[in-house]
């Protein structure tokens, strides 16, 4: 645990602080409601981790329990697989596999540092629940300005070849792609009409976190 902050499982009493983190971190049209904060404590409050330091809340990771069968379909959206982002008719206490709702960063000197402390939180979690997978559905926010510098229509095709797209040096085109690569996360596909997100053309990505008891299983699942 990094001596800037600690890891640990939010509280009800940290609704304040954790609505004033999605302030801090997405545009308005982006951020979760009291409402639905207050949904995602009440149907699955340990599966909401929360990085914390001097200063505060610096991040928090907001994931539920789902079956791995619903990650194997050919296209789903955040919205379908989070009813909304609530948990509400979509967390299943009986799942398989962990899927991330959404991940609050502060803007800070700390930020990819609070990333990587959450992102092994949650694959601690899978392990302890034996559980046998996590997933999520990623930004990759520079994919919008990768369409129009090259003058390409969107496009399945295109959005793939993009998400596995290397510069010279040998790193991901896109940074956040590049940061889940970071933590040892693996790109799987992308995700058309995922979320409504301008900068990423309404793509997500789908990446994965395999729990090494399951590998073998999960070997020619995706």
């Amino acid at each position: 645990m990094s001596s800037e902050f600690k890891i640990r499982e939010a509280r009800i009493s940290d609704l304040e602080s954790l609505l004033f983190l999605e302030k801090q971190a997405w545009p308005e049209e982006a951020r979760a409601s009291r409402d639905t904060y207050l949904s995602r404590l009440e149907i699955f409050p340990e599966g909401i981790i929360i990085a914390e330091g001097e200063e505060g809340v610096l991040g928090a990771a907001v994931t539920e329990i789902v079956d791995l069968k619903t990650i194997l379909k050919s296209h789903f959206s955040w919205s379908e697989i989070t009813d909304n982002g609530s948990l509400k008719k979509t967390h299943n206490s009986q799942g398989d596999c962990i899927y991330g709702v959404n991940l609050s960063v502060k803007p800070s000197s700390l930020g990819e540092k609070v990333g990587i402390a959450l992102m092994d939180a949650i694959k601690a979690m899978i392990v302890m629940r034996d559980l046998k997978m996590g997933a999520l559905g990623g930004r990759m926010p520079s994919f919008a300005k990768y369409i129009e510098k090259n003058q390409l229509a969107i496009s399945e095709e295109v959005a793939r070849e993009y998400i596995f797209a290397r510069t010279n040096s040998g790193k991901f085109r896109d940074p956040e792609i590049g940061f889940y690569d970071s933590c040892d996360l693996e790109i799987i596909r992308p995700l058309s009409d995922y979320f409504p997100d301008p900068d990423s053309s309404n793509y997500g990505v789908l990446i994965i976190w395999r729990n090494p008891k399951f590998v073998l299983f999960l070997k020619n699942l995706l």
